[in-house]
């Protein structure tokens, strides 16, 4: 939630202008939102290959060869993914909201 509400805060400017040419706040929302979901999906990716990474790593490993049975599966993967990218989009439904909320006449106030 910190980066997507400190993205908020820097793009005030941005999305007031946005506001005051006729963006709805529903679509302010979903702009968060889906920032929210990519920043999730590519972390997700990122973690999950260096997760597989690790695991496969330790496999190799003469002292847990026999008792490390990684389950790297498709599904499994997939599903960590998906998990990162509904964290993401929960963590940005506060900063979605707190930028739809915001005045067009702030931008003009910011300068």
């Amino acid at each position: 939630m910190n980066t997507m509400l400190m993205t908020v805060f820097e793009r005030t400017h941005e999305i007031c202008v946005l506001l005051a040419v006729g963006w709805t706040r529903g679509r302010i929302i979903r702009m968060v939102l889906y920032e929210s979901a990519l920043l999730g999906f590519f972390g997700g990716v990122v973690g999950v290959t260096i997760g597989a990474l690790g695991v496969q790593a330790l496999g190799q490993t003469p002292a847990l060869r026999g008792l490390l049975q990684p389950d790297l599966s498709l599904p499994l993967l997939a599903f960590s993914v998906l998990i990162a990218v509904a964290v993401g989009v929960l963590s940005g439904l506060y900063p979605a909201w707190r930028s739809s909320r915001l005045a067009p006449s702030q931008a003009l106030q910011a300068g």
